[in-house]
């Protein structure tokens, strides 16, 4: 049953706080040495994650994040625990400074990866506070109103979801693509991808006035979660430089293991990349996970093809920076503006016609099983 605080859903707050326990405590107290150890506790948080996961309801949209979230800490407190093998700097000598330590690396888990620096270098610790305060309370806003459906025009039928209508390119050579399902597709496709960043930028700004706020965490180590949406022109770009990297390092790391025996660089770094979002799209199927006719695991399938997709763009753009370097041409600022739009509109082309698509099956789904 949910239980829900100010419109937020904190029922599982107490099955949720049992895995981050047994994390902290385990990075902060079992030395790399104790290897056995360290995997039963690692396996320990696993087990409670998923309790939490597949105890969670799943009507909200903010308990689907809470599960993948969830879903991290698992990736995370493996990856800490077992491949990095981290331990508390020698400087950490108090319990109460390796607790601290270890909460910052589990709330925190940005280590070894680079995010740009979108404060100001200068910003005091005061000025930091009042701009995540002002952060949270503007993203929880716009999420709200997001998710009431303000984008959506009226009503919702169950025609909207015919089959016929989960592509755009299909509806527009068959010459019945039509405003509202036009209307429609980018509505969904604003909320799914940006209904998710609000969230967790909301999450992240709050867990930053804690540490910072109450538990004195330096505010350097709390930069903003997302990065600029103008480098998001290639959709390599929107995941390296836009998206948040709340959960990259553990993928990557945990894909390099499993690829470790490919003797080429180059087809390493392709696995890696393969795997990563193999994971990645693993980790969503699980905290998507609903019991009955509708489960699916379209995520997985989806986040694959994001990986090949991503090889395949990156593989273009090389070899046309290769001809155009053959053909002794230099590159002017027309042309890099111009590539930048082509770019921009590539990305939004490809979250529109395949990146909401499952959400027309689950509709169906849904209507069809459920009578939603």
């Amino acid at each position: 049953m949910a239980i829900t605080v100010a419109g937020i859903d904190i029922s599982l707050l107490v099955p949720a706080l049992l895995p981050h326990s047994t994390a902290i405590i385990s990075l902060a107290f079992v030395p790399p040495t104790s290897r056995t150890l360290r995997l039963v506790l690692a396996l320990t948080t696993v087990a409670l994650c998923l309790r939490a996961i597949f105890l969670r309801p799943r009507d909200t949209f903010t308990s689907g994040n809470l599960a993948e979230y969830l879903s991290a800490v698992t990736l995370h407190t493996s990856c800490y625990l077992l491949i990095l093998n981290v331990s508390p700097p020698v400087s950490a000598e108090t319990t109460g400074a390796k607790l601290q330590w270890s909460l910052n690396a589990i709330f925190s888990p940005r280590m070894g990866v680079h995010i740009d620096r979108l404060d100001p270098p200068d910003m005091t610790r005061l000025h930091f506070l009042v701009r995540r305060a002002i952060v949270a309370g503007l993203t929880w806003i716009a999420y709200s109103h997001l998710s009431s459906g303000i984008l959506l025009p009226g009503e919702i039928y169950v025609e909207d979801w015919d089959p016929a209508h989960d592509s755009l390119i299909a509806q527009l050579r068959a010459g019945t693509l039509t405003l509202r399902a036009s209307h429609i597709r980018l509505a969904l496709t604003i909320f799914v991808h940006f209904g998710a960043a609000l969230v967790l930028t909301c999450a992240h700004s709050a867990c930053a006035l804690i540490a910072v706020g109450i538990f004195g965490s330096p505010h350097l180590a709390w930069p903003p979660l997302f990065g600029r949406p103008s480098e998001a022109y290639t959709l390599q770009g929107w995941y390296s430089h836009f998206w948040h990297k709340l959960s990259r390092k553990a993928f990557t790391l945990h894909a390099a293991v499993l690829t470790a025996w490919i003797p080429a660089p180059a087809v390493r770094r392709a696995m890696v990349a393969l795997l990563s979002f193999a994971i990645s799209g693993m980790m969503h199927t699980v905290a998507a996970w609903k019991p009955g006719p509708c489960q699916s695991v379209a995520p997985l399938w989806t986040f694959c093809c994001f990986g090949v997709v991503v090889l395949l763009e990156q593989a273009v753009i090389v070899m046309y920076k290769r001809l155009h370097t053959g053909l002794g041409l230099r590159w002017t600022r027309q042309e890099r503006f111009f590539w930048r739009v082509v770019g921009y509109c590539w990305v939004a082309f490809y979250w529109v016609e395949v990146g909401t698509r499952p959400t027309y099956a689950a509709a169906r789904c849904h209507i069809e099983h459920e009578g939603g």
